[in-house]
């Protein structure tokens, strides 16, 4: 092996190596949207089942306060 021979040996995996690490990074970028996508989905489901859960509670308070007030109107 001459040096012809290991320069285009160092070139080629050189060239290898540029064209495979920006395909890298961009699946990288690529899984850490995925992800971060995934907790923002994740925290909009829980704030979701919170608002929901809230909406339930006002609307039993809600409909206890008329039944009471139905009772009381019904008493007099």
């Amino acid at each position: 092996m001459n040096l012809s021979d290991l320069q285009r040996t160092v070139r080629f995996f050189g060239l290898l190596i540029a064209s495979v690490l920006p395909l890298h990074v961009s699946l990288s970028y690529k899984i850490l949207i995925l992800l971060k996508n995934g907790i923002r989905s994740k925290e909009n489901t829980m704030k979701k089942k919170k608002i929901k859960k809230q909406k339930e509670e006002i609307v039993t308070e809600l409909s206890t306060v008329k039944f009471s007030e139905i009772t009381s109107s019904v008493e007099m």
